[in-house]
């Protein structure tokens, strides 16, 4: 789900007191009559990267407003580590702006050029913007570029769609993972043909466990054929390694577990090779049921691990940057 991040500050007029505001222009020691907002959706630095900056005439009565011939220069850009990666600047008029009452007036403006030369890591960055004395509240913005996972497995190559605008901290950690070689030589440990097929985790038999969680991010994106969303356990905020793709629409999932990314096309035929890989329950080995094909997630409840009777490897897996 894509979705606008906006920080507001009211600075009320001196003649006209806001109820709940009060805030002054520490520089001038006076009220100001603007409030000032920023705006981003997720950021790609290897493209545009839109933020809408508006100016709003907080006061019942008409208002002349400096309008920026930059509307950029103004802004401060700070990362993860709270590292300033832009300072703020003094942004020169373009000219004089008649705001009546209650009125806005603003531009969506490309930040790219401000970063441009600027070494800095993805991730979540935190922007705030000065303009004529007033000054926005801080807004947090995920910069990660448009990135597509590889899957290379003894079945065949699968490849994801990240989504990062989706499940933004989930990804993150999906990424470091699969940088730091997390995945490489993995297994798909559990697989229900109708349902999905899960892998990831650091021991075989899916017992593992890994020092970080992550917190649940649970959007209205659908769980359908080729979904790829991060396993967990009861707690919604314990994902930690584990991810599933879906063979089928699972409805209940919806809104329960963190969707990272979709697999591309392409990589379906080996999805469907991987679900016709039979398992420890098809039929169970300890009491000899099968699945039944109108109900492909149930079992018989007490022998299976749901295990693949061949193994599923994740020989390597590499992150590159899409360019569709």
């Amino acid at each position: 789900m894509r979705y606008w991040m906006a920080a507001l500050l009211l600075i009320p007029d001196p003649g006209s007191r806001i109820p709940g505001s009060g805030v002054r222009d520490p520089g001038s020691g006076q009220d100001n009559p603007l409030r000032v907002t920023i705006e981003a959706k997720r950021l790609n630095p290897a493209g545009k990267m839109p933020v809408r900056f508006m100016i709003e005439n907080a006061t019942e009565s008409t208002v002349q407003v400096d309008e920026p011939a930059d509307w950029t220069t103004g802004l401060e850009i700070r990362d993860a580590q709270d590292k300033v990666v832009k300072d703020f600047g003094s942004a020169e008029p373009k000219g004089k702006v008649k705001l009546e009452a209650r009125a806005f007036t603003g531009r969506t403006a490309d930040i790219a050029s401000a970063l441009a030369g600027k070494t800095f890591d993805e991730g979540t960055f935190k922007l705030t913007w000065k303009h004529a004395g007033a000054v926005s509240k801080q807004i947090e913005v995920l910069l990660v570029r448009d990135y597509r996972v590889k899957i290379e497995t003894n079945l065949g190559d699968i490849s994801i769609d990240l989504l990062p605008e989706n499940a933004p901290a989930n990804v993150m950690h999906f990424i470091g993972l699969v940088r730091k070689g997390f995945y490489d030589g993995k297994i798909f440990h559990r697989l229900i043909p109708g349902f999905m097929m899960q892998g990831g985790n650091s021991k075989k038999d899916g017992r593992g466990r890994y020092a970080l969680r992550v917190k649940g991010e649970f959007t209205q994106l659908k769980h359908v054929r080729g979904t790829v969303a991060m396993a967990r356990y009861g707690d919604p905020d314990s994902a930690e390694t584990d991810f599933y793709i879906c063979f089928a629409d699972y409805p209940a999932g919806d809104g329960q577990y963190s969707i990272i990314g979709q697999i591309t096309r392409e990589s379906d035929r080996v999805l469907g090779e991987a679900e016709q890989v039979n398992t420890d329950h098809n039929p169970c080995k300890g009491c000899g049921k099968a699945i039944d094909p109108k109900k492909p997630t149930e079992h018989c409840g007490k022998c299976h691990l749901d295990r693949p009777e061949i193994e599923i490897v994740m020989k390597k897996v590499t992150l590159t940057e899409r360019k569709d």
